[in-house]
């Protein structure tokens, strides 16, 4: 979502590392013990910031394309290798 590579930032160790976030909340289907996850579909990988901003938004969770709006429209937009 973000475009954050944990190795560019951490180093080798950090390679590959993410959360993974359910499209659909788990409390919102209705037999969750017999609900089958499709990977592909149910699923998108996104930083631990963006996975908590998903969580942290009123709408708990909102969507992706609402937090992706909300990231282009943010009045900070400088690059967070560029801060001290």
């Amino acid at each position: 979502m973000c475009g954050l590579r944990f190795e560019e930032r951490y180093g080798e160790f950090a390679r590959e590392y993410m959360h993974v976030h359910h499209k659909t909340p788990l409390s919102q289907i209705d037999d969750h013990q017999n609900h089958r996850i499709i990977p592909e579909a149910d699923l998108i990988a996104v930083c631990p910031n963006c996975h908590a901003m998903l969580h942290h938004h009123p709408d708990k969770p909102c969507d992706i394309k609402t937090l992706q709006q909300l990231m282009k429209d943010a009045p900070d937009k400088s690059d967070i290798n560029d801060r001290n």
